[in-house]
């Protein structure tokens, strides 16, 4: 944990942001505070803790290192947010919903996040690449400049777990979307027929139940 904020940060080309994540380091409930290898301080939010959407949390490395479709300061966004990609579009989603939830976070909420579709820049329910629930089957608008679509893409399965269900190695699991919609791959492969290869391996998606999913080396087995 030490050598953490010396390790090199390395990126060739600016991208979506995709590829910096933020990472969480803890001690029993005390969020640490760390530096960027440059030596700027910056500070976990709790907001960060709660949410990913294979994004950064500090403006800076967003100007550097991150495409043209990005915030530029933390005093404009997110009220300037501005063509926003996947990427953006579900971090302002996630700072939306933790805002209006402040306290209330726990297991069911987490479910009916994972299954959100609203597109938080258009303030509207919109399926497809821009929400939490990502459905590319659904959509012609590409999640990130260059990306095909529609295609066979998008959220497949859902995970939750809270502290006391890691307490007792368990949590839980929904098999196919998270919101529960089922999607026949069918008449799709028949109208998309450049992803007929992949019939093999795609399995339609049906309704499944939340499931609880338990390590029989739990306490108490």
């Amino acid at each position: 944990m030490r050598d953490f904020p010396s390790l090199p940060l390395e990126q060739e080309t600016r991208t979506s942001g995709g590829q910096n994540v933020d990472v969480l380091l803890a001690n029993d409930s005390h969020l640490n505070s760390f530096a960027k290898g440059d030596g700027t301080p910056f500070l976990l939010s709790l907001l960060a803790a709660l949410a990913g959407e294979n994004y950064v949390d500090d403006s800076k490395m967003i100007r550097e290192e991150c495409g043209p479709t990005l915030w530029g300061t933390v005093t404009n966004w997110p009220d300037a947010l501005d063509g926003a990609n996947c990427v953006t579009a579900r971090r302002l989603r996630w700072h939306t919903l933790l805002a209006q939830h402040k306290g209330e976070l726990d297991a069911e909420f987490a479910k009916e996040f994972l299954g959100d579709q609203y597109e938080q820049p258009l303030g509207r329910i919109n399926p497809g690449g821009m929400v939490l629930m990502a459905r590319m089957e659904l959509t012609d608008v590409p999640e990130i400049p260059g990306a095909s679509a529609p295609r066979p893409f998008g959220a497949n399965d859902g995970k939750v777990v809270t502290a006391a269900l890691a307490r007792n190695m368990s949590f839980w699991v929904r098999l196919g979307h998270p919101d529960g919609s089922p999607f026949a791959f069918g008449l799709f492969l028949e109208q998309h027929p450049e992803f007929a290869w992949q019939a093999p391996y795609l399995k339609d998606l049906v309704t499944n139940p939340w499931s609880l999913f338990k390590s029989k080396n739990a306490p108490g087995n």
